[in-house]
């Protein structure tokens, strides 16, 4: 039973997590600087540049991180609908800079030791940060749109380098086939079997790991939720849920019972040992 695209707020909610941030990049994003990034200082913004006309099919998030001890952002916008849209690498050039707009109109109204004269002489030595866009499409169809946007426009030798540069990257979920995402075996992984390779067996196997190896517990507590908000917008069977919360309840008492005994059996060595002395 395939899922389709599931467009509300708690699939925004699960990449606001840092850990889903985190292995989104590191498991998707083969570059260099993943490995670079400080995500324990990620932080969202909270603010949002998608046009009106496309706030029903999709949404986006920006992040602040450091990286070599600088400003890095991280654009994520999060598309839903089930066609691809040709001139995406518009839309993304688009918010990228209302997002620079945004960005120095706060710094003139913020930064009290900015030199007024000096900005709108265009003299000022500051930089505006670099920001990475990135596009996560979870349709149904096979994403073919064109990922800069100097593919879009008609090419005229003769003006030479002047023309607008954006690039973005693409992770398309329907691209991963179902072995590549269970080898990644993580939060980001199963979201994405869940929307593409749809096995509940499966399923109640990638959530019992996540359930006993993954530390954020938070996490993994709101990837449960979303599978659970599949049942209210009717993506799934209600039983299919029952099964999967059954399944954990069980893991649940079993990790309970385990971490009682080896309490107790630090507990006896530590008698043991009281005795002995």
């Amino acid at each position: 039973m395939p899922i389709h695209n599931v467009h509300d707020s708690g699939y925004k909610k699960l990449f606001a997590n840092r850990t889903f941030l985190r292995q989104l990049l590191e498991s998707f994003v083969d570059e260099p600087w993943v490995k670079e990034v400080d995500f324990e200082e990620a932080e969202t913004l909270d603010k949002s540049f998608v046009a009106d006309h496309y706030k029903a099919t999709e949404s986006d998030l920006i992040y602040k991180l450091k990286l070599h001890n600088r400003e890095l952002y991280i654009y994520l916008l999060l598309e839903f609908q089930s066609s691809v849209d040709r001139f995406m690498a518009v839309r993304v050039a688009y918010y990228i800079l209302a997002f620079y707009m945004d960005y120095v109109a706060n710094r003139m109204r913020h930064d009290e030791q900015a030199d007024r004269a000096n900005l709108r002489d265009g003299q000022t030595q500051e930089m505006l940060p670099p920001i990475f866009p990135l596009v996560v499409y979870n349709g149904s169809d096979r994403w073919t749109a064109p990922e800069q946007l100097a593919d879009l426009v008609a090419a005229e030798p003769s003006l030479g380098t002047y023309g607008v540069q954006c690039r973005y990257f693409k992770i398309a979920e329907n691209a991963f086939e179902r072995e590549r995402l269970l080898v990644i075996r993580n939060l980001v992984s199963t979201l994405f079997l869940a929307e593409t390779h749809y096995e509940l067996e499966l399923l109640i196997e990638e959530f019992v790991h996540l359930f006993t190896t993954e530390s954020d517990r938070k996490a993994v507590s709101m990837l449960v939720n979303w599978f659970y908000q599949l049942v209210v917008h009717g993506r799934i069977q209600e039983q299919d849920y029952a099964v999967l919360e059954q399944e954990l309840h069980s893991v649940r008492e079993v990790r309970e019972m385990l971490v009682d005994a080896v309490a107790k059996e630090k507990a006896q060595i530590r008698e043991e040992g009281r005795e002995e002395g």
